[in-house]
C-alpha cells in the first residue's frame, strides 16, 4: 500500500471557472460540464495517459503529512495521484482535531456553493472516501465519476435538516465506498453544495 502526503503539489490557472453562477445544476449540465473539463489541456497534462489508463497498486490519500495550504479558486492542483479542480471558490487543506489526535483535511472556503473536482491520476476499480462535517450549512452531493467522460457512476446527498434552529449543527461523520464493474472503473469525485471535510480516499485497481 502506497500512502501519498498531499505536500508536494504543481499547480496551474484555468481560464474559465467551473460554474458560472450560484444555481444549483441539475444532472445533465453537471455530466456535460465534467464531460467539457475532460477534454481540457490544462486538466489532461495532468492525468496519465491515454485516458482511463488503470492504476495498478491500491493507493491511500490522506492529507496528515501536508503544510497548511490554500488551493486557490479556478485552479487545477496535482497532489501526487489526486488532481484537485476547483470551482469559483478556492478549497483549504487544514488541521483538525481527530480520534486520534489532529490530522488534516480538505475542505472548503464557504459553507454553501462549493464545486470541486478531486480527480485521479489513473482510473480505478473501488474507491473509499471518509468524511466529516460538524455544521453542513447546506445540501451536499458527492458523486464518484468514471473515466473518460466523468459521468456519474454514483451519487451521494446530505440534506441539512428542516427547520433546526441557526444554533444547531447538522454534524456527521461517513465513509462511502463503491466498487465499479469492469470498463467503468472510476476516474474521480464531484463534491458541490454544503461544506464538507475529507479526510482520506482510498484507491484499489
Amino acid at each position: 500500500m502506497t500512502s501519498l502526503p498531499a505536500m508536494h503539489h504543481y499547480k496551474s490557472q484555468l481560464a474559465t471557472p467551473i460554474v458560472g453562477n450560484g444555481r444549483k445544476p441539475d444532472a445533465s449540465r453537471s455530466h456535460l460540464r465534467q464531460r467539457r473539463l475532460a477534454e481540457k489541456p490544462s486538466i489532461l497534462g495532468h492525468l496519465a495517459q491515454p485516458m482511463g489508463m488503470l492504476g495498478r497498486e491500491e493507493i491511500d490519500i490522506r492529507f496528515t503529512d501536508a503544510h497548511v495550504q490554500t488551493i486557490e479558486a479556478n485552479s487545477v492542483t496535482q497532489l501526487g495521484e489526486l488532481v484537485i479542480v476547483t470551482g469559483k471558490h478556492g478549497v483549504f487543506i487544514e488541521p483538525v482535531d481527530g480520534p486520534h489526535g489532529e490530522t488534516y483535511a480538505l475542505t472548503g472556503s464557504r459553507r454553501i456553493e462549493n464545486d470541486c473536482l478531486l480527480l485521479f491520476r489513473h482510473a480505478y476499480g473501488s474507491v473509499t472516501c471518509q468524511l466529516a462535517m460538524n455544521d453542513l450549512g447546506a445540501d451536499a452531493h458527492i458523486g464518484f465519476l468514471k473515466h473518460r467522460d466523468f459521468a456519474e457512476m454514483r451519487t451521494f446527498s446530505f440534506n441539512s435538516p428542516r427547520g433546526a434552529m441557526r444554533y444547531e449543527k447538522a454534524g456527521f461523520e461517513t465513509v462511502l465506498s463503491y466498487r465499479a464493474t469492469e470498463l467503468n472503473e472510476l476516474q474521480g469525485i464531484v463534491w458541490r453544495g454544503g461544506l464538507l471535510r475529507i479526510e482520506r480516499i482510498k484507491l484499489t485497481p
